[in-house]
């Protein structure tokens, strides 16, 4: 593809580099993500050997490296080695594991901004009313279970509180901030 591109005139050239600089970024991205989750298991042997014996462990962890590629938030990119990593030390974990990378995929910074944002106001009077946060970040935070909201005397929303399993997700995307 790189070598079409550079036949393509005027701009070709520079656009086969930027090809070139994003696949490796990309790459490096998921190396990111690779080395935590390898670094909870202890050594990549280790951890090759827990993707094949377990086809649960190993599909979370090809779903998150494809989304780990993608994503510029390189908190998202660690908290997934965490919680792949953690699966593949615990099968106790697996489940919660899974719900938690379907989560991670699915969110991005703006969403992890505003539930630190949330959980930053601990006051439970604090309330913050929906409409000051974009309508996409709200429905992601609600359809994932991360937020508990009331509805208001004029129609509206407000967000109470994060609920535990939204605590739960903070703490891995801010574990090393």
């Amino acid at each position: 593809m790189k070598a079409g591109l550079e036949l393509v005139p005027w701009i070709g050239g520079a656009l086969a580099t930027l090809v070139g600089d994003i696949a490796d970024r990309r790459r490096e991205r998921v190396l990111d993500f690779a080395e935590v989750a390898i670094e909870l298991v202890g050594d990549a042997s280790g951890f090759l050997a827990r993707l094949q014996a377990n086809e649960r462990v190993a599909d979370m962890f090809v779903q998150a490296a494809f989304s780990a590629a993608g994503s510029s938030f390189e908190p998202k990119r660690r908290a997934m080695g965490r919680v792949v990593g953690q699966a593949a030390t615990d099968d106790a974990q697996i489940d919660m594991s899974q719900l938690l990378i379907a989560v991670l995929i699915d969110l991005e910074a703006p969403h992890f901004h505003a539930l630190g944002a949330l959980a930053a106001a601990r006051d439970p009077r604090s309330k913050v009313a929906a409409d000051d946060l974009p309508w996409p970040v709200v429905a992601g935070l609600q359809r994932h279970g991360l937020i508990e909201t009331m509805g208001t005397y004029n129609g509206g929303t407000m967000i109470k509180e994060l609920t535990p399993f939204g605590r739960q997700l903070l703490d891995y995307v801010t574990q090393d901030t």
